[in-house]
This record gives structure tokens, C-alpha cells and sequence, in this order.
């Protein structure tokens, strides 16, 4: 019946389990981790560490350490991760998972999964857009500043020479002196 509701889901539901000599198991998991990860459910249900194979080797040690704080503190434990399915595209996952200690002192998660590779892809797209934004604010600075500078360069000296003219220093206005 728990595998008929997570067809029902958006995501993938799961339970791992992690027992005090560090044994990974994961009693369930919705048959959906193969659209997401590339890998069967009864495959990770044999064999726990295809599921921390098929992560990103980037964003292995983030999951991990989200994971060792989680078991230290009994918090929930929620990361992103990006996992590389045999189609070789990268697909971002965000899980989330409450912790509980057994009474053999193990730890089990019941979590979930979901795909939000579009939404990083949409946060990738706001960010080129912002940098992009940011790029021509600061063309325009500078644009400004060079063309403040080109006029004022030769402004100053016709300010100057204005100055020379009204304080009479080379004499009277109609003085030859002015005309060089």
C-alpha cells in the first residue's frame, strides 16, 4: 500500500537506515528512484551504496556531512545534490528527512526526494540575467565617467582661457595677445 501512495507523489519517498557500525540500508524506496536517479529501487534496496554512487562526487561530502549532523543533533536533515543518471544528463534532487534512534541504536530516516532541476535551472537563468544587468550598469558607469572626462578636460581649459580674457591678464579684450 506505501508503494501505491508514492506513485501518487510528485517525488520519492524513502527510509534509510544507518546502524551503529555504519551499515547503510534502505528498507524502502519509492519505485520512482529510477526516473530520478537512474538507478531501480530493488537495485538500492540490494545494494545501498548505489544510491551515494550515483550523487554528484562534488556533493557527496555536503550530503554526508548533512547527514552526520542530522544523526549528531536528531534534526532534520534537508540538502541539494546533484545526481548524474546513466542518460548522462545532471539532474538536482533536494531531500529532506526526519531522523529517529532505534532501540538498537540505529538511525532511521523516513525522507523524501524531488527533482528541482528546473528551478535550478530558472535560478541559473535569474543569475546570468543579474550578472548580465550588473555588466551594463557598470558599462554605463564607465561610459559616463570617460565621456564626463572628455568634456571636461578641454572645458577646464576653455573656463581658463575665459577667465585670462575677463580678468584682462594679457591687457584689454581687443589685445592681439588673446586673438594667439
Amino acid at each position: 500500500r506505501l508503494e501505491e501512495l508514492s506513485r501518487q507523489l510528485p517525488g520519492v519517498i524513502y527510509r534509510r537506515v544507518v546502524t551503529p557500525s555504519g551499515e547503510v540500508t534502505f528498507p524502502f524506496v519509492g519505485e520512482g528512484i529510477g526516473d530520478l536517479m537512474g538507478v531501480a529501487a530493488s537495485a538500492i534496496r540490494r545494494e545501498p551504496s548505489l544510491f551515494e554512487a550515483a550523487i554528484h562526487p562534488d556533493d557527496r561530502v555536503q550530503r554526508r556531512r548533512s547527514l552526520a549532523r542530522s544523526a549528531e543533533t536528531m534534526s532534520g536533515c534537508s540538502c541539494k545534490f546533484r545526481v548524474l543518471p546513466a542518460d548522462s544528463s545532471v539532474r538536482w534532487l533536494r531531500s529532506s528527512a526526519e531522523p529517529c534512534r532505534l532501540e538498537d541504536g540505529s538511525i532511521l530516516w523516513d525522507g523524501f526526494l524531488i527533482d528541482i532541476s528546473e528551478q535550478k535551472l530558472a535560478e541559473g537563468e535569474l543569475l546570468r540575467s543579474k550578472e548580465l544587468a550588473e555588466l551594463a550598469v557598470r558599462s554605463r558607469v564607465d561610459f559616463l565617467a570617460n565621456i564626463s572626462h572628455e568634456f571636461r578636460t578641454p572645458l577646464n581649459a576653455i573656463i581658463g582661457f575665459a577667465e585670462v580674457i575677463q580678468n584682462e591678464l594679457f591687457g584689454t579684450v581687443d589685445s592681439e595677445r588673446y586673438k594667439g
